[in-house]
């Protein structure tokens, strides 16, 4: 299928961000991605593997699931009011201290996988022995107890009983997060090799759980909401930080579609391929 205007002005807008974003990458980065650019497919996907494990002189090289609020101080940080954070979906302003513990109820700051643990079973659900998809600060984000709890683990999409942001009260509509949850998943997929993203409604959640969709929405999220300077922040400081690493579909939202735009007549569409 051939690109139409819908499919060309969302892919150049996120391909003119990458070019952006990339220049804060360090040196590693910028010249692995110059390796990749005639990469696809799972070619690229093990490229990226292998790209995402973190070097950093910390040891350990990741924060456990308790010490997340300190990555949180540098990339979740609002710019605007020195000891708040920004909370994920809403893009509210939440004081520091008040939260430095956390909480459990929906009045209450969380931390949210945005790749629910009852979908990564397969990895065992709160790891927190070395960097996994229980503790990875790429994938869990500050966010009001509500919104966490409205996610729970429903698959990503629009419509009846998926998962949309834009559709929680007090969502941020002028920043949605459904491109930031596109990437995310992306990012998990190539992170952690035993995860898949599937075009599918419905996906198993038993103990070797390890499937997340709806892979067609997430490609169309990722076009029609580039990537914003608060991502490009938030990617910076984790790769300055212990953890050491990059989310390249933040550097380089063209990826997913070279990716899995194939997948399907649906995902060609969406890709313009």
């Amino acid at each position: 299928m051939k690109p139409t205007l819908r499919n060309i002005f969302p892919m150049a807008m996120t391909i003119l961000l990458s070019v952006v974003a990339t220049t804060g990458c360090g040196d590693r980065y910028t010249s692995e991605y110059r390796k990749l650019s005639k990469l696809s497919g799972d070619e690229l996907k093990s490229a990226l593997n292998a790209l995402t494990e973190p070097q950093t002189e910390e040891s350990p090289n990741f924060y456990n699931y308790n010490q997340l609020a300190t990555q949180y101080k540098t990339s979740d940080n609002d710019p605007d009011k020195e000891g708040n954070v920004i909370l994920f979906y809403t893009s509210k302003s939440y004081e520091w201290f008040p939260w430095g513990q956390m909480g459990t109820d929906r009045n209450s700051v969380q931390r949210e996988h945005v790749w629910p643990q009852s979908r990564f079973r397969v990895y065992g659900v709160q790891d927190d022995t070395k960097l996994s998809p229980y503790n990875d600060a790429h994938n869990v984000r500050p966010a009001w107890g509500a919104d966490n709890m409205d996610h729970s683990n429903y698959l990503y999409g629009e419509g009846n009983y998926l998962f949309d942001p834009n559709t929680l009260a007090g969502a941020d509509l002028e920043h949605s997060y459904r491109g930031d949850i596109a990437r995310i998943l992306f990012y998990m997929a190539v992170r952690y090799d035993k995860l898949e993203i599937i075009d599918d409604d419905n996906a198993a959640t038993g103990l070797a759980s390890y499937q997340i969709g709806k892979l067609s929405y997430l490609l169309k999220w990722n076009l029609d909401n580039p990537v914003s300077q608060r991502e490009t922040h938030r990617n910076d400081a984790i790769y300055k930080g212990r953890q050491g690493n990059r989310n390249p579909f933040i550097d380089h939202p063209e990826y997913a579609c070279k990716i899995w735009g194939l997948t399907n007549d649906a995902t060609k569409g969406i890709c313009g391929l």
